[in-house]
């Protein structure tokens, strides 16, 4: 785990072993199932951002949502504000808002 962040902040360089295996999810089929992405917009790992840079991978209705925490949400927001997320999508028969 402490590999993988440090990896992601280019604090160590990928491990040549897991190459292969990396460019198989790389070619994975996009996600069709209505989707909700997430960002902690005090995240020090991953910069909060609008979800663009990974859109193309979900074909079906999609939306994302920053919220007030860091990187984990589960346990710095346990709160209804997630859950009200998915509960939105999930009424309006996966269509996104807009």
């Amino acid at each position: 785990m402490i590999g993988n962040y440090r990896w992601r902040q280019s604090l160590y360089p990928a491990e040549p072993e897991y190459a292969s295996i990396e460019a198989k999810l790389q070619q994975a089929p996009a996600i069709v199932v209505p989707t909700i992405t997430i960002d902690g917009k005090y995240d020090p790992f991953t910069p909060a951002g609008d979800g663009a840079a990974y859109r193309d991978k979900f074909t079906g209705e999609y939306e994302h949502r920053t919220f007030d925490v860091g990187h984990n949400m589960p346990q710095e927001a346990p709160g209804p504000s997630p859950r009200r997320s998915w509960t939105s999508i999930i009424s309006r028969g996966g269509r996104t808002a807009v």
